[in-house]
C-alpha cells in the first residue's frame, strides 16, 4: 500500500502582503488536483473525464489558464471581454484552441435568461437605451428586460458580445472525488499558498477512497443540486417539491458519506413540507432520515395528522432509546401534551431545573455578553466571552494524537480539520489504543498539564475544527492550566469525546475567575432569550459533576 505523506493552520501570524504569488499560481494547484484524482481514482473516471484530463495535458500554457481561470469563477456562462488576465500572453489564440478541443463553445442561444446576469444595471440600461430603467432594482430591471425582449428584437450591443461556454462537469467530477464535496474549490489551494491555513501533516493511503463507486458520484452531486436548490429559499410549490424529491438517489449503498447527505437532503425537505402544512408526505419522510431531529418532527406530524396513538406509541419507542438531551425533553413535553389527549398515564420524572441570577444593568451599543463581562470585573476578577472555544480547543489539544492518527480512510485528501469519521459511532474503537495513552495522562495532574502545553507549542496555528487559536491565546491557556482543575477538564472533554457532533455546541457564553482562584461558566440571557435544549444539557451535566455554573439573566433599566 502506497502512502502519500501530506503537509497540508490557521497562521495567525502571516502577513498576508508580503506573500507574494506567482502569476500562474492557479494553474499549478488546478495540475496537483487534476493528477491526484487522476491517479487515485481513475478506476471511477468515465472515458469523457479521462479524456478531459489527456486534453487538458496538452494544451498550450495560455489554454490552460484560460480554461482554469473560467473553472475558477462562478457559473458556467461568461462574457469574453471581461476575461483580462495579464498572464495570459495570447487570449483570442488560447480561446481558439480551448474551442477545437471541445472544451469551450461560443453561445449559440440568445435566450435571455442565459446573457441577462452577465450585465451589470448601467450596461442594460444603456444597452436598451432605456433612462428610465436605471432607478429599478435589479430583479425589477431583470423583468422588464425579458418583457421587452418578448416583443422586441435584442439590441445589437448585446449580440455584440462573444459569450462563452465552458461546460463544468468533468471538473465538478475531479473536484468532488478531491474533497469529497462540492463545497471546497481551489480557494483551499489559495489560502494555502498564502500561509492563511496549514495543514497537519497525516498520510494519505490509496485505499483511502472517499468515494468508492460510479454511482455515489452521479448521486453526491445530485445531493448537491438539492442542496444548493434548498438553501437558495425557493418558493416552494407542489410541482417542485415533486420534482425534488423525486431527484432523491435511491441507491443502495452503505458509504457514510453517501448515506450521511441523503439523509440530511431528506430531513431538510420533509421539513419544507411540514412548514408547507404537508404533514402526511412529511411523514412518509422523516423515519427515511437519520437526522438527529427527525423522530422528534416526525411524532409531532403524526399529532397533526390526528393520529395520537400512532404518535404516542412512536414516542414511547424514543422514550426507551433516547440517549440525547434533546430527545429526552422533547418526550418530556410532548408526553404531558399526548397523554392528556388520550388519558394515558404520564409517568413521574425529574424535570430539568437551573435557577438564574438576575442583574440589572444599563443599556449599552454592545452585546448583552460584554455588558456582563464589565459587570463582573466590577465584582472582581476577569471574565472571557469565549463560548464553544475553550472546552473545544481543550479537547483539541488533549485528543490530538487521536484526532489526527493514520486510521484507513480518515483522510483522504490534503485539506480536512477533521477525519471522515468523526462524528461516527466507530471513532473511538478505531483509536482505542491512542486514547487509552492519553487517558492514563490525567492520573497526573502535571504530565496532563505539560502534554496540553506541549501540544499547544507544537501545533499552534494548525488547522483543526475543534481548534480555536484566536479565543485561546497562551495567556488564557495559562489562567485556564492553573485554575480549572484538571478533574474537570477531564470530565467535559470526555463528554466532547464521546460525541462530538452533539457536544461541540451548546457550552456556556463566559468563562470567569475570580481573585481568589476560582472558576466558573457563566451562560448570559438578555431579556426574552432563553436556555437551548444543548445549553440545558451541559448544565444538567455541570449540575451533576459539580462543575462550577451560573445562568445570568440580565435586566435592562429601559
Amino acid at each position: 500500500m502506497s502512502e502519500r505523506k501530506v503537509e497540508v493552520s490557521i497562521n495567525l501570524e502571516t502577513n498576508v502582503e508580503s506573500v507574494v504569488l506567482q502569476p500562474d499560481y492557479y494553474l499549478s494547484n488546478f495540475k496537483i488536483l487534476l493528477s491526484f484524482v487522476a491517479d487515485r481514482y481513475s478506476f471511477l473516471l468515465s472515458e469523457k473525464e479521462s479524456r478531459f484530463y489527456k486534453t487538458f495535458s496538452c494544451l498550450s500554457a495560455d489554454a490552460q489558464k484560460l480554461l482554469t481561470r473560467c473553472y475558477m469563477r462562478k457559473g458556467q456562462l461568461f462574457r469574453l471581454d471581461k476575461l483580462n488576465y495579464t498572464e495570459i500572453n495570447d487570449k483570442d489564440e488560447a480561446l481558439k484552441e480551448l474551442i477545437n478541443a471541445n472544451l469551450v463553445s461560443e453561445l449559440e442561444s440568445q435566450s435571455v435568461a442565459d446573457w441577462i446576469t452577465l450585465f451589470n444595471k448601467a450596461e442594460l440600461v444603456k444597452a436598451f437605451n432605456k433612462s428610465e430603467w436605471k432607478n429599478f432594482k435589479r430583479k425589477e430591471l431583470e423583468l422588464f428586460v425579458i418583457e421587452f425582449c418578448e416583443n422586441h428584437d435584442i439590441p445589437q450591443a448585446i449580440i455584440d458580445h462573444t459569450i462563452l461556454f465552458v461546460p463544468s462537469d468533468n471538473f465538478e467530477t475531479y473536484r468532488l472525488l478531491f474533497f469529497g464535496n462540492l463545497r471546497q474549490d481551489l480557494t483551499e489551494f489559495v489560502l494555502q499558498d498564502l500561509g492563511l491555513m496549514t495543514y497537519e501533516s497525516y498520510s494519505i493511503s490509496d485505499k483511502s477512497l472517499a468515494i468508492k463507486n460510479r454511482d455515489e458520484i452521479d448521486a453526491l452531486k445530485t445531493l448537491h443540486e438539492l442542496s444548493e436548490l434548498i438553501h437558495s429559499r425557493p418558493e416552494w410549490t407542489p410541482e417542485l417539491m415533486d420534482q425534488a424529491i423525486e431527484r432523491i438517489p435511491q441507491l443502495q449503498s452503505q458509504s457514510t458519506l453517501y448515506l450521511r447527505r441523503r439523509s440530511k437532503i431528506i430531513y431538510a425537505l420533509a421539513r419544507e413540507n411540514e412548514r408547507m402544512g404537508e404533514y402526511a408526505r412529511a411523514a412518509e419522510m422523516y423515519p427515511q432520515s437519520q437526522h438527529e431531529l427527525a423522530r422528534e418532527r416526525y411524532i409531532r406530524c403524526l399529532e397533526k395528522l390526528n393520529k395520537p396513538e400512532l404518535a404516542w406509541y412512536e414516542l414511547q419507542k424514543l422514550d426507551a432509546e433516547a440517549t440525547s438531551f434533546h430527545d429526552k425533553s422533547f418526550v418530556l413535553t410532548f408526553e404531558k401534551k399526548l397523554a392528556k389527549r388520550l388519558r394515558e398515564t404520564v409517568k413521574n420524572r425529574t424535570s430539568f431545573y437551573i435557577e438564574e441570577q438576575a442583574i440589572q444593568l444599563s443599556r449599552s451599543q454592545r452585546s448583552v455578553e460584554l455588558d456582563v463581562c464589565d459587570w463582573l470585573a466590577q465584582q472582581g476578577g476577569v471574565a472571557y466571552w469565549t463560548e464553544n472555544s475553550v472546552f473545544n480547543t481543550l479537547f483539541a489539544l488533549i485528543y490530538w494524537q487521536g484526532i489526527f492518527e493514520d486510521i484507513e480512510g480518515a483522510f483522504y485528501n490534503p485539506f480536512q480539520t477533521q477525519p471522515a469519521d468523526i462524528y461516527e459511532p466507530l471513532f473511538i474503537t478505531r483509536r482505542e489504543s491512542t486514547l487509552l495513552k492519553i487517558r492514563q495522562l490525567f492520573q497526573d495532574g502535571s504530565c496532563f498539564r505539560s502534554h496540553i502545553r506541549d501540544t499547544y507549542q507544537s501545533k499552534y496555528s494548525l488547522a483543526c475544527s475543534f481548534a480555536h487559536w484566536q479565543m485561546v491565546d497562551a495567556e488564557l491557556l495559562d489562567t485556564l492550566l492553573e485554575k480549572v482543575p484538571f478533574s474537570d477538564m477531564d470530565k467535559i472533554t470526555q463528554r466532547i469525546l464521546s460525541s462530538p457532533k452533539e457536544f461541540r455546541s451548546g457550552q456556556p457564553d463566559l468563562i470567569y475567575f475570580d481573585n481568589n482562584g476560582n472558576y466558573e461558566l457563566i451562560e448570559v440571557k438578555g431579556p426574552g432569550d432563553r436556555l437551548q435544549n444543548n445549553q440545558k444539557a451541559w448544565f444538567d451535566f455541570y449540575q451533576k459533576n459539580n462543575i462550577p455554573h451560573r445562568v445570568i439573566r440580565v435586566i435592562y433599566d429601559d
